[in-house]
């Protein structure tokens, strides 16, 4: 029956190429014909899948406010004030590996891989085609980087929700999840050290690209440094462990105050 109930949802998804709600919808309606077949009562399929969504809802939360975190980051100029400096500050032949430490530094921080990707690889994007190095590969290096912290981190949603489901324990499934994330980690440094050795310098054409980012950067925001309190906010508010919902809400407001103040 769960073969079935797979086979169903994947031949909508991946063979019919259907947005996921209508085969989720006939997947779960195999289980529950099923359960009605076992003369399982209503009421506690139902409370079973109540408890399913509640367990569920802090995610998709984190998911929905992660989309205004960045939006207001950009408006504000957090974003291309990091990639303002990042253009100043990083070199072509350690950008790589230093941003694969730096997204894992903050998806640890954040416990989420689309907060770090939405807000510091996005400037890492943009420094990085400015650096005159391949989009692909700077996203390769962003998402090692982001992933790794977001299965890692105790502030996951996705991680503590894994160690709910199954009762493991949040800190039993973290060391547990270090067996195979650190070794793949380690090993995607080592990559990035020898890729990053193929741009050790910056072309002539790469020099022009980066003073003509950095002239119209300047030119569409007013990069102060007060720009950067949305970052400084969100970081101070992981450190002091101000749980994940309210954390995000305040760096997304923050990212609003400061482009009326700023922009």
């Amino acid at each position: 029956v769960l073969a079935l109930a797979i086979a169903v949802l994947l031949t909508g998804v991946v063979g019919f190429k259907l947005d996921p709600h209508i085969p989720l919808l006939f997947s779960s309606s195999i289980i529950l014909l099923y359960g009605v077949w076992l003369r399982v009562p209503w009421k506690d399929m139902r409370d079973s899948i109540i408890k399913s969504i509640s367990e569920s809802i802090e995610a998709i939360l984190i998911i929905c406010l992660i989309g205004m975190t960045v939006g207001s980051w950009i408006s504000s100029g957090t974003v291309p004030m990091v990639i303002y400096y990042g253009l100043k500050i990083f070199s072509p032949q350690f950008f790589l590996i230093s941003v694969l430490v730096l997204c894992s530094i903050m998806s640890i921080m954040t416990g989420s891989s689309w907060t770090t990707i939405g807000t510091i690889g996005v400037a890492f994007m943009g420094i990085g085609m400015g650096l005159g190095i391949p989009a692909p590969i700077v996203a390769g290096a962003v998402v090692c980087g982001s992933f790794f912290g977001d299965t890692q981190s105790p502030m996951s949603d996705g991680c503590n929700f894994a160690t709910a489901i199954s009762g493991a324990g949040l800190y039993n499934g973290v060391r547990g999840m270090i067996i195979s994330n650190v070794p793949a980690l380690l090993i995607s440094i080592v990559a990035y050290v020898f890729i990053g050795m193929n741009y050790s310098h910056v072309s002539a054409d790469s020099a022009s690209g980066i003073a003509e980012t950095l002239a119209g950067l300047e030119g569409a925001f007013n990069l102060t440094p007060a720009v950067l309190l949305p970052a400084a906010l969100l970081i101070f508010l992981i450190v002091i462990k101000f749980p994940a919902v309210p954390t995000m809400i305040a760096a997304a407001f923050a990212g609003t105050l400061c482009a009326v103040l700023f922009q």
